[in-house]
């Protein structure tokens, strides 16, 4: 796929010309773009969001969804669960016909997560221990509801620490995917600055995030075959404002072309500075986020 240059207009009613947002196909792969913080709801500011990680702090449990049709919810809590704290979430979900989750995406309703990001947090042990009854609850209650809402279990790996190695889980487990994976539905990588290897972006997409792609081919699935999903639950560049807005499309391009199920743009929203769109780089996003039908 490549980019064309196209005029986009942002929030504020300023246009800029820029390369073209991703053109999203239906045949063989579409996949969804959308941030993870947003405000509640979040079509309130993106009208076309279709993808959105519902994160519940430490202690806050797992939050309920809020009403908003069309988004794949992916929602990552950290709180130790236990039978009692999924089943009682479970029961909170809306309906399928009340999430219209994108069906043409990815065959289930909602994405269930432990502890995104896990490199450091515990011991291996106690997360294997918490997405194994994470998943097992998932599948008791997804058999018990055939009609949906269908729960997915996915895991999310920090692309840093699996990229340097850098890290080991309280025990002295080296925090790989390979050691703390556990069968589930599918991959989620968070990729934003790596200042070490580049420093100027993420001018190649294929160097950066390759191997991504390439992990999520040799897992192992729930049906114990090898290949599963594999999404980006947060994305962002922290490199130079120049060429910011050309970095973000062709990152989005070369994410759709590569089969990835999802990118979540990681916005604060004025939080941080370097994670804050503005300009060009938000007028890009909202361009590609307006594209998906």
């Amino acid at each position: 796929m490549t980019a064309q240059m196209a005029t986009v207009t942002d929030g504020a009613g300023k246009t800029y010309r820029m390369p073209a947002p991703v053109t999203v196909v239906e045949d063989p792969h579409v996949m969804l773009i959308g941030s993870d913080r947003l405000p509640t709801p979040p079509v309130t500011l993106y009208p076309k969001t279709r993808y959105y990680r519902w994160y519940s702090k430490p202690g806050a449990g797992i939050r309920a969804l809020p009403a908003a049709r069309g988004i794949l919810y992916h929602a990552s809590f950290h709180d130790t669960p236990t039978p009692a704290l999924l089943r009682a979430w479970f029961k909170t979900l809306p309906t399928r016909a009340e999430l219209a989750t994108p069906a043409w995406a990815l065959p289930f309703d909602v994405i269930a997560e432990y502890d995104h990001e896990p490199e450091g947090d515990m011991t291996a042990a106690a997360y294997r221990a918490g997405v194994d009854l994470l998943k097992a609850e998932a599948a008791i209650w997804n058999k018990a509801h055939p009609d949906g809402p269908t729960v997915a279990v996915w895991q999310t790996f920090t692309g840093y620490a699996q990229v340097h190695h850098n890290k080991s889980m309280a025990d002295g487990v080296p925090a790989t995917i390979a050691n703390l994976w556990r069968k589930v539905d599918g991959l989620g990588v968070d990729m934003e600055r790596d200042n070490l290897l580049w420093p100027d972006g993420f001018t190649y997409p294929e160097a950066a995030f390759g191997w991504a792609r390439d992990t999520a081919k040799t897992l192992v699935n729930p049906a114990g075959g090898k290949g599963v999903p594999v999404g980006v639950a947060e994305f962002g560049d922290a490199g130079p404002a120049a060429g910011l807005a050309g970095r973000y499309t062709k990152c989005l391009v070369w994410f759709d072309v590569n089969g990835f199920a999802f990118v979540g743009v990681y916005d604060t929203k004025g939080t941080t500075a370097v994670y804050t769109l503005t300009g060009e780089a938000l007028a890009a996003v909202e361009a590609a986020i307006a594209a998906q039908r």
